[in-house]
């Protein structure tokens, strides 16, 4: 029992250690950013250059940035300041700050956040990375990965999937120099949360909330648009096995705009497609041999003997998901799909119906991911007894 609660004891630590920063995020990720335009919006932010004090930035203020050679080159509407290594716009503590940003080149959309920017040259582009606190960045992820239009509990919901993928997946770009970025390698983030003030409150009504499994460790916190009916095992769609990713007949999917979808195709394409993976046609086979059909969710398609992973033929034939059917008709074959994603963990859509239906955020998160524990990274309490300030 002490050693477990010991090890216990290093993971809550570890991540209260971690949730006192705040994230550095690469934003405009798949750009490469040349020179952009930035203006505060709100609050009040000092700008450092190589660490030195330059200038007091308010709103109304407009600052253009511009790579020169491996510097950043600094300048407003009525003055140029020199170029620099480092370039940091750090707001003033203990009020809100919020800029907007605008790309030049290349150009592309404006876009709004909180907090700071810390600026260099990486690889023949400027890495603007939002030092973000916790709380703000996994509110903007939410309304990006959710859009504004959700009911409170699944906000809440989706605010403790997004903030245990942030801390278990802290040091993903260590490497680069920064914690995450801004896309769909990590989390899509591109913008503050702006458009629904109940997702900024359902954040911070979940604060620290994370999601644990038996041994403690921060769960890998999958999800997915909609699972069509049946989420999928984590080793069907990746390599490990995980307890808490098991396939889940959902209850909740059939509601979601993307639950059905279709794709037509010539009876021809198929088979020269089978064939190029080796299957054994004779060349007389008719749409009607095709004929396949999901109950629950496959890993293969399989005909005469030979199979075909069906993440590939969803890769291939770019498809909503692995989870479909082939009907015959007439000399085509109609791909009737269910649901929209890899299919592991959580049904984003699945878990709305849910909260609309009146279902907690507790009951949302058990019922797609099992034998998880809901923990709060502040619980004191925890370090004074034996037991965990936990939902199970």
């Amino acid at each position: 029992m002490i050693k477990k609660t010991n090890f216990i004891l290093f993971l809550f630590l570890s991540v209260i250690i971690v949730r006192a920063q705040k994230l550095d995020v690469s934003l405009y990720s798949d750009y490469s950013i040349k020179s952009f335009v930035l203006t505060p919006v709100e609050g009040k932010y000092l700008l450092f250059g190589d660490s030195v004090f330059i200038d007091t930035l308010r709103p109304t203020d407009i600052i253009h940035l511009s790579l020169d050679s491996t510097k950043i080159s600094v300048k407003s509407l009525d003055e140029i300041f020199l170029s620099y290594t480092n370039v940091e716009i750090r707001g003033v503590e203990g009020i809100t700050n919020v800029f907007k940003i605008k790309p030049v080149v290349p150009t592309a959309a404006e876009r709004i956040y909180t907090d700071g920017l810390f600026l260099h040259e990486l690889n023949g582009r400027i890495l603007i990375l939002n030092r973000v606190k916790l709380e703000n960045y996994v509110a903007g992820v939410v309304e990006t990965e959710g859009g504004s239009k959700a009911s409170k509990e699944y906000y809440k919901t989706q605010a403790i999937l997004c903030r245990t993928y942030a801390l278990e997946n802290w040091h993903r770009h260590e490497l680069e120099g920064f914690n995450l970025c801004d896309g769909v390698h990590c989390q899509a983030y591109k913008s503050k949360c702006k458009h629904n003030p109940e997702i900024q409150i359902a954040t911070e009504e979940t604060k620290g909330l994370v999601i644990v499994d038996t041994s403690m460790t921060l769960i890998t916190a999958a999800f997915h648009s909609n699972s069509g009916g049946y989420t999928a095992n984590s080793e069907d769609v990746w390599v490990l096995a995980k307890p808490y990713l098991r396939s889940v007949r959902d209850e909740y999917w059939s509601k979601g705009r993307n639950a059905h979808w279709s794709k037509e195709i010539e009876v021809d394409q198929w088979k020269r497609y089978l064939k190029s993976y080796g299957f054994n046609l004779s060349g007389n086979e008719t749409a009607q041999s095709f004929a396949y059909q999901q109950k629950t969710r496959d890993s293969y398609y399989r005909y005469a003997g030979d199979k075909l992973e069906l993440k590939t033929i969803r890769y291939d034939w770019r498809l909503k998901s692995t989870f479909f059917d082939l009907v015959p008709r007439g000399n085509k074959l109609v791909i009737e799909g269910r649901g929209y994603g890899h299919g592991v963990g959580l049904s984003q859509e699945g878990a709305m119906r849910m909260s609309d239906m009146g279902f907690p955020y507790d009951k949302i998160i058990k019922y797609y991911y099992k034998n998880v524990y809901i923990v709060n990274t502040e619980a004191i309490d925890f370090f004074k007894s034996d037991s965990l300030n936990y939902k199970k």
